[in-house]
């Protein structure tokens, strides 16, 4: 008989072992739950990040192709507008229209140096030279 009773002991005593353990799995699930909310949350609001990163990116990139072509367009007008204004200067001194070579260069200089009086570059074995204006 006290055998038996001992038994019993032990098994009021691994009963109690085994429900204090329970209740600590139940709190540990419990804390495990609540940082399981947590991540979610945090996932949550990462993905809407994210999302209104896209979006953003989307607008910016969109922004940056369209000020590529008004940086396009406007460099062309710059080109046109330079192009122009030097057309309109050589016109004035008699150059005719056209790329600018070196050979425009030339004229150029021969017509200022015609216009203008300036002195000729010395030749070989003579003094300077004086262009008289028509």
């Amino acid at each position: 008989m006290l055998l038996l009773k001992e038994l019993l002991g032990e098994i009021k005593i691994m009963r109690q072992q085994q429900v204090e353990q329970a209740m600590v799995i139940k709190q540990q699930l419990g804390h495990i739950e609540e940082q399981q909310g947590l991540v979610t949350d945090h996932c949550d609001e990462l993905e809407e990040r994210v999302t209104y990163s896209e979006d953003k990116l989307e607008v910016t990139s969109e922004q940056s192709v369209r000020f590529k072509k008004e940086i396009k367009i406007l460099c062309e007008r710059q080109v046109q507008l330079e192009n122009q204004s030097r057309r309109s200067k050589l016109r004035t001194v008699g150059v005719p229209e056209g790329n600018e070579t070196s050979g425009r260069l030339t004229a150029l200089v021969e017509s200022l140096t015609e216009s203008y009086v300036l002195p000729s570059p010395p030749r070989s074995g003579s003094g300077l030279n004086h262009h008289e204006s028509p």
